[in-house]
């Protein structure tokens, strides 16, 4: 099977030749130049050609993204203690600077057609320079994306759905529109076969406790927004994978019934196990798609190598007599994902 045709099977939940590889949040310089059999002058003289040629060494099959860390000897993308930070009594005026829905979705500053041209355009340029290797970005704004600490600052954004519901409500309604505008984005490229039938989505909403964000609001507010933002990726049967990130338990029946139709990113130390996941079914009661297993604090740093194959040997095996296709990457979680 070809790379591509391996991810699509993989995403049908059919039969592949091996499981597929994804991979494109691997920001360790030494790793990727001693991979790329290069220096790390030599990386940091062309992060996107080195990780490139290093993702090719590890038989990658598709890409999320192409990643390098923020400054030399840093393996940090992003940083949100950099954030802008908008004072709480600033809060509802700050949002209200922002458009509405209606407004998102009126705006005709540029058709469909334009936009969808440069984002075309984009997507054509990065898989010729992926050659064999699939490239199939992330895109966590194709959903409702909300937890904008970058934008708001920590302590703005946890305050405003606490204290000024309005405020998060326009902000989910705003994001919910923004996200079904990228999703149709999404959905045309699918429909062309310049994308896969599945796309990596989500919000880092969660911590270690559960969600950030009371569960009730976000079934009352959150849910309706998330649907609506999906519906394009659906409607050409492009598959959401929602990036998951602290204890997700609380909500993971939310996201299914609002499309989502598969988990890659769960941590294993916040309770979130494959072995109950794969217990799921989509609200069509169709099989998950798992992106998995490993833990960046439960196994990559502290089990062996031959541990850690064995790891994966059990997961297989899991999921394979649960009918379920496990679909992973085996490098880990997050910003942090680690080597083999």
């Amino acid at each position: 099977m070809t790379n591509w045709d391996r991810i699509e099977a993989a995403f049908a939940c059919k039969p592949v030749d091996r499981i597929p590889i994804l991979d494109g949040w691997t920001t360790s310089e030494e790793h990727m130049a001693s991979l790329a059999g290069v220096t790390i002058d030599d990386y940091w003289d062309d992060t996107e050609g080195v990780s490139l040629k290093a993702y090719r060494k590890l038989g990658t099959d598709g890409l999320v993204a192409i990643s390098a860390p923020r400054e030399r000897g840093s393996w940090m993308i992003t940083d949100y203690f950099r954030a802008n930070v908008v004072e709480v009594r600033d809060i509802p005026e700050f949002v209200e600077s922002f458009p509405t829905a209606d407004e998102v979705e009126r705006e005709t500053e540029r058709t469909f057609e334009e936009r969808y041209t440069e984002y075309r355009h984009g997507l054509v340029e990065k898989q010729m320079k992926c050659r064999d290797i699939v490239w199939m970005p992330a895109n966590l704004q194709a959903g409702v994306e909300i937890a904008h600490y970058d934008i708001f600052g920590y302590e703005a954004w946890a305050v405003m759905f606490a204290q000024y519901p309005d405020s998060a409500r326009r902000w989910i309604d705003y994001r919910a529109a923004m996200g079904r505008r990228e999703g149709e984005l999404i959905a045309k490229a699918v429909e062309e076969g310049l994308l896969p039938h599945g796309v990596l989505i989500g919000d880092d909403i969660c911590g270690n406790r559960g969600p950030l964000i009371d569960p009730a609001f976000l079934e009352k507010y959150w849910m309706g927004p998330l649907t609506y933002a999906l519906e394009p990726l659906l409607h050409v049967g492009c598959k959401p994978i929602w990036h998951c990130c602290g204890n997700v338990n609380p909500i993971v029946d939310m996201l299914l019934s609002c499309g989502v139709k598969g988990f890659q990113g769960f941590q294993r130390e916040c309770g979130v196990k494959y072995e109950e996941l794969i217990e799921k079914r989509t609200s069509e009661g169709e099989k998950l798609v798992i992106l998995g297993p490993l833990s960046i604090v439960e196994h990559l740093q502290t089990l062996t190598a031959d541990e850690i194959y064995e790891e994966y040997q059990t997961a297989i095996l899991a999921c394979m007599t649960r009918r379920v296709l496990y679909c992973f990457t085996p490098r880990g979680h997050s910003y942090l994902w680690g080597t083999l």
